[in-house]
């Protein structure tokens, strides 16, 4: 190593916790010996931790009154703040979730509530945008609601296949949808058995019909 050009290691014994440690471990202080502080990094956020806490009310009281004087001042620097420092504030949302995961659902469930009051027909429109482009999880949301009233279990791989599938009565594979054989409201069950693909249109023609009844209307209809 070129000891002219490498800077020396200076160690320096902290006034707290009585260990010797570099001078890297310490803040730095022009005022202080070596330039830093008389007491390390790690004892220092101790201190800083107690001192808080003995003052916390006042400390939250003088918060909330510079929040209220100046409100806009300080939501334009706390957005500004999470633009700058994404990863920082992703994960202070992971650590408060982990925590506190009751306060941060109802948080979640209170902005969507206001988010839905304010704007419903937004909301309404991306519910629709959603839904046409998850049908399999659509599906499966109602399976698992029908599933409460039902002994019998479809599988999301099973949800899937049908919905790659061909409509049984036209051949399309365009806007497939999961129809009932035997309709929900005429007693069938929601199971594999009971499942099968028809398109959009085919599935609105059928409605509430057995197949066999709508093979009728098809037939007088063709004819």
């Amino acid at each position: 190593m070129d000891t002219s050009t490498s800077r020396a290691i200076i160690y320096k014994t902290c006034n707290n916790c009585k260990l010797e440690k570099s001078t890297a471990l310490f803040n730095k202080d022009k005022g202080g010996r070596f330039g830093v502080r008389g007491i390390c990094k790690d004892c220092q956020k101790v201190v800083n931790r107690e001192r808080y806490l003995a003052n916390r009310e006042k400390r939250l009281a003088k918060q909330k009154e510079y929040y209220q004087q100046n409100r806009e001042k300080a939501i334009e620097y706390a957005r500004q703040w999470r633009k700058d420092n994404p990863e920082k504030c992703k994960e202070y949302h992971e650590v408060y979730a982990e925590k506190y995961p009751e306060k941060e659902r109802l948080r979640h469930f209170n902005k969507a509530k206001k988010y839905r009051e304010e704007k419903p027909e937004l909301v309404k429109e991306w519910d629709r945008r959603w839904r046409e482009n998850h049908p399999e999880k659509v599906a499966l949301k109602n399976q698992k609601r029908r599933a409460k009233y039902s002994e019998f279990l479809v599988t999301e791989k099973d949800i899937r296949k049908i919905y790659s599938s061909q409509c049984v009565a036209c051949g399309t594979y365009e806007r497939i949808t999961l129809d009932h054989i035997v309709p929900l409201s005429r007693g069938g069950n929601h199971s594999l058995g009971n499942l099968q693909p028809l398109c959009f249109s085919c599935n609105s023609s059928k409605g509430n019909k057995l197949m066999s009844e709508w093979n009728v209307v098809r037939s007088n209809h063709l004819t």
